[in-house]
């Protein structure tokens, strides 16, 4: 017969590992009791008991009793704090294309290849492999060789009429299901102007034209003429800004989107935000 460690009680062990077994305790509840005093006595830490800081519950080696009292408590000790402006300013300055981007000459370590920028380079190491890409590959439907089976995985799509129909179709749906950008302030502004002057029914917030992409900002059905309110940096205003190479390509995309309405029949007109506050809309 054996005695319980924890309770004294007798008992006879009858487990899996037989009856020359010397266990310890009587049941499972004296087991997991044996457990945790054993833990307490190898805990290196002295336990304290305090009060939280929130509720006031009894609590050890903590401030607070519970997660929803902590983020309480976080919330008391930030509560004050506010991100100043020029804090964003610099968040924003680091950020930038302008610092990330490193122009040089950037080699691949497997295939050797090289590329004018660091973020090029970055791209091509996320997929590059040099078993890959020193086995030559060439389609057999119009024997177009490429340098690696990637290339070639890819160019066989435009061979694939059933895969380019699908592909068009999901873009379509992207596009007609995408959401509005969130509209400015100064946007905004502008609007509340143009509705005074021409009329709300006068004045579309974000128009569309048939088979096209691009959301225009508004449209003037009076004078069919359609009006795109463009932010100095985003869109980069000379006159402002130094134009960056985003703020180039922008450029592009913008008067793409000119040439759309245009040959859709409809007028175009740019006003920059700086100029938004003091716009006479005569010259509409």
């Amino acid at each position: 017969m054996l005695f319980c460690q924890v309770c004294s009680a007798e008992f006879e062990y009858l487990g899996p590992k037989g009856r020359n077994y010397k266990a310890s305790t009587c049941s499972k509840e004296c087991r997991y009791k044996l457990t945790g005093m054993k833990t307490s006595e190898r805990r290196i830490h002295p336990v304290i008991v305090s009060k939280c800081e929130i509720c006031g519950t009894e609590t050890t080696n903590s401030k607070t009793c519970s997660r929803e009292c902590h983020f309480k408590r976080l919330s008391s000790l930030y509560s004050g704090r506010k991100l100043t402006d020029e804090w964003k300013e610099n968040q924003s300055r680091a950020k930038s294309r302008e610092n990330v981007v490193k122009y040089g000459n950037y080699e691949c370590e497997k295939c050797n290849k090289r590329f004018e920028t660091n973020l090029s380079l970055r791209a091509h190491t996320s997929y590059c492999n040099q078993k890959s890409q020193t086995t030559a590959a060439s389609c057999a439907e119009c024997g177009k060789s490429f340098d690696s089976e990637r290339g070639l995985k890819i160019h066989l799509h435009s061979h694939d009429d059933g895969w380019r129909e699908s592909k068009q179709k999901k873009l379509k749906l992207k596009a007609q299901s995408r959401t509005s950008q969130s509209t400015s302030k100064s946007e905004i502004d502008f609007y509340e102007k143009l509705v005074k002057f021409f009329g709300e029914h006068d004045v579309v917030h974000k128009f569309k034209i048939p088979d096209c992409a691009h959301e225009y900002d508004f449209y003037v059905k009076s004078k069919n003429l359609i009006v795109e309110f463009d932010g100095d940096y985003w869109h980069g205003n000379k006159a402002i800004h130094a134009l960056t190479p985003r703020m180039k390509m922008q450029y592009r995309l913008d008067r793409a989107w000119d040439e759309k309405a245009v040959l859709g029949g409809y007028g175009i007109k740019r006003v920059w935000e700086s100029e938004s506050r003091n716009f006479e809309m005569e010259k509409l």
